[in-house]
């Protein structure tokens, strides 16, 4: 009798461990997949819209290739799941968190998140992944060039999919010592660590160039735009030359500043943004 009150109850714990589980795995084999260049991700749905998270559109900068250019994401084979934020770049956490507002945390000072070099990660908000080519918005986070990312809940692209149909993009970059910080004078090798986060951002355009037809945007038609830092961000991205080079007036159409030292429109330039 007590064995089979023990078997009944193991029965009754995992029928219910069970059915906590199923929806989940059925959410994620239910969820949208898209095929990449480096390999097919699945999103899920949320708010009327579908989401993907920390999708790499670039390698790790750890290691050989710390405050080196970015290259190129290695390819992977299966889907992989794109269903929850991946980290930000390296920074500094010893500041006491700054005050939420609402149900947000403080815009640059909020609950820390995971760190790691490996974060040439962006994500997608999307109406829905089929050929209707709607405007892309690719937005650069705030936080001066220090601090922050692209997955703060500030940034949840939900409701401007949802209301504006429109494709939303955020991304993580390299920030502070490890974006910004000029070792050529060290070594010839490290000629560009000075913008390599800069550097970071286009090689996320060339990614939305080369991939966001596929979640449902239009490649010729994205706006660069950013807050804060973000927008003095948008400014030097679309000035570069490697971005002059590979987000062509074909494509990048528009970009707006709201950095508070400058609010006019960047100028596309004839041959590059």
């Amino acid at each position: 009798m007590a064995i089979d009150q023990a078997m009944s109850r193991r029965l009754v714990l995992g029928t219910g461990a069970g059915a906590l589980i199923a929806p989940t795995a059925f959410a994620q084999a239910a969820g949208p997949v898209v095929e990449t260049a480096a390999g097919k991700v699945r999103g899920y749905e949320a708010g009327g819209v579908k989401v993907f998270k920390a999708i790499p559109y670039g390698d790790t900068t750890a290691g050989a290739n710390r405050f080196m250019p970015p290259k190129p994401p290695k390819s992977w084979t299966g889907v992989r799941d794109c269903l929850v934020y991946g980290p930000a770049t390296a920074q500094g956490s010893g500041a006491t968190p700054g005050r939420a507002v609402g149900p947000y945390p403080s815009l640059y000072r909020g609950a820390p998140e995971a760190q790691s070099e490996d974060c040439l990660i962006l994500n997608v908000w999307t109406p829905a992944t089929d050929q209707a080519k709607r405007p892309v918005m690719f937005w650069i986070h705030g936080g001066g060039f220090s601090t922050g990312s692209g997955s703060s809940p500030w940034y949840d692209g939900t409701n401007v999919a949802r209301k504006q149909d429109v494709v939303v993009v955020t991304i993580n970059h390299r920030l502070n010592v490890f974006g910004y910080c000029h070792l050529g004078g060290l070594d010839p090798r490290f000629a560009d660590s000075s913008n390599v986060g800069t550097l970071d951002c286009i090689a996320a355009l060339r990614w939305v160039r080369d991939n966001i037809e596929r979640f449902g945007g239009d490649p010729r038609r994205v706006m660069v735009h950013g807050q804060s830092g973000g927008g003095r961000k948008t400014t030097m991205v679309l000035s570069t030359t490697p971005a002059q080079g590979s987000t062509s007036a074909r494509w990048c159409r528009a970009a707006r500043r709201s950095a508070s030292t400058a609010s006019r429109a960047a100028t596309p330039r004839r041959g590059g943004c």
